[in-house]
């Protein structure tokens, strides 16, 4: 389905969803707490160059998803306003458009649906980054997915393409999908918070509330663990490496 096709359709519905009276009460209850938001629809308010903060934003969409729990339009109301984002996931996710997903439209309604998923087990949950942390777990499962579909079709040698054409698609990420579900949870959300969102130490710090030592320690070890299960071949070569 056409991109332009989707998010136009989310966007229609969220309008008759705001207009609504769920979807007044809603805008009211958080205006009223947020002089900021007067005069702005929730998808202006949270935009990144909207009238609030970044810390601001941040607690809206965290509040949105405590809310959700007795107001389904909350919920309604955090994915409108991650509809950004989500469109930002499909285009890191192109690589994948030849193998599980027939168009980047088809891509953003399973992005949704997934996004509504998640939301709906987190409801009533205290999440301080309830965005990002709802964008990652959205982006694990596509991936997931992906290379489950990927897994099931196979791989023959002749399907490989030539090292010029593997720039982009042979990622970090892949890979760390693949391995990062049989980690203890703090581990994994190390690793894919610094190499698949790009998160640097110091908001990694703030985001999981532990001194930096420990997170330097907690991505050191899950580094060690996922090498571990790299080739034998390799293994005994970093170790040979090791004693020189």
């Amino acid at each position: 389905m056409n991109l332009t096709t989707v998010t136009t359709n989310l966007h229609l519905d969220w309008l008759a969803a705001e207009r609504s009276e769920q979807g007044r009460a809603l805008l009211e209850h958080l205006c009223s707490t947020r002089p900021a938001l007067n005069g702005a629809t929730l998808p202006e308010a949270l935009a990144e160059h909207g009238p609030l903060t970044i810390t601001e934003r941040h607690e809206l969409l965290a509040e949105l998803l405590r809310r959700g729990a007795t107001e389904p339009i909350a919920l309604r109301a955090l994915i409108q306003g991650l509809l950004p984002g989500l469109i930002g996931l499909v285009r890191q996710l192109g690589w994948t458009k030849d193998t599980v997903w027939a168009s980047p439209g088809d891509l953003v309604i399973d992005a949704v649906a997934t996004a509504f998923e998640v939301a709906t087990s987190w409801a009533g949950q205290h999440r301080a980054y309830a965005g990002p942390d709802l964008l990652s777990a959205v982006r694990l499962r596509l991936r997931r997915q992906a290379i489950a579909e990927r897994a099931a079709h196979g791989a023959s040698l002749e399907a490989i393409p030539e090292l010029i054409d593997l720039r982009g698609r042979l990622t970090v990420e892949e890979l760390l999908c693949h391995q990062v579900i049989t980690l203890d949870h703090q581990t994994a959300k190390v690793l894919v918070g610094r190499l698949v969102d790009g998160y640097t130490w110091q908001e990694l710090q703030q985001a999981m509330g532990l001194p930096l030592r420990q997170i330097h320690a907690i991505a050191e070890n899950g580094a060690r663990q996922l090498l571990e299960r790299c080739d034998v071949a390799f293994a005994g070569t970093a170790q040979f490496g090791a004693h020189e």
